[in-house]
């Protein structure tokens, strides 16, 4: 009995020990911090699939076509980080993120910051392709945090096999996990430094 009561115990201190993102001041609370510097560091998942990481970081703001976007690279995070892609997210007036590339001019609506649970829309893509996202609002349970109310975005073109995958956003953090739908697999944020501040997860 003595035995089963100290375990009890010992359960309640872990839940107690538990972290969740109301005690994180990152000093912004939009779901999708853009400021140049910021930075995130992801790991595998499943995490035994491989122990490589990966990252983003806004390096600069740039105009493109009038447009201020904010230049994020992201890559490898080994001994030394390899940049292998460069998306440029400008937010408008609305919270709508919309994402680009340096040479072609199509923007993607992949997040509405300031939509709700349940929320969908649709964007054209080539072929004249509609990209369909879904939002939900949900946990997301990291290996040392629970961030709350966290927003997914899930992303389906219909015609297309095998692409669906969910992009989730925490206030005041911006990107903590993707995931293919379609494989099973993606990576989690393991830290973030957001406003020179540095969060471990």
């Amino acid at each position: 009995m003595k035995t089963n009561s100290l375990l009890f115990c010992f359960t309640l201190f872990l839940i107690g020990c538990q972290e969740d993102n109301s005690s994180i001041d990152t000093g912004s609370d939009s779901y999708l911090p853009l400021e140049v510097g910021n930075t995130w560091i992801f790991r595998s998942l499943p995490q035994n699939n491989n122990d490589r990481k990966t990252f983003r970081r806004v390096i600069a703001e740039v105009n493109l076509d009038n447009r201020i976007y904010a230049q994020v690279v992201s890559g490898w995070h080994d001994a030394e980080e390899v940049i292998n892609d460069t998306v440029y997210y400008r937010v408008d007036d609305k919270g709508f993120v919309y994402s680009r590339r340096k040479y072609n001019d199509t923007e993607e609506n992949k997040f509405r910051l300031n939509a709700e649970d349940g929320d969908t829309w649709t964007y054209p893509i080539e072929n004249n392709d509609l990209v369909a996202i879904t939002l939900s609002v949900v946990d997301v349970e990291l290996k040392i945090k629970r961030l709350q109310n966290c927003k997914a975005y899930f992303r389906d073109v219909s015609p297309w096999v095998d692409e669906e995958y969910t992009i989730t956003l925490a206030k005041g953090l911006g990107f903590v996990k993707e995931y293919s739908n379609a494989w099973g697999m993606g990576s989690d944020l393991e830290s973030a430094t957001i406003n020179g501040r540095k969060f471990n997860f």
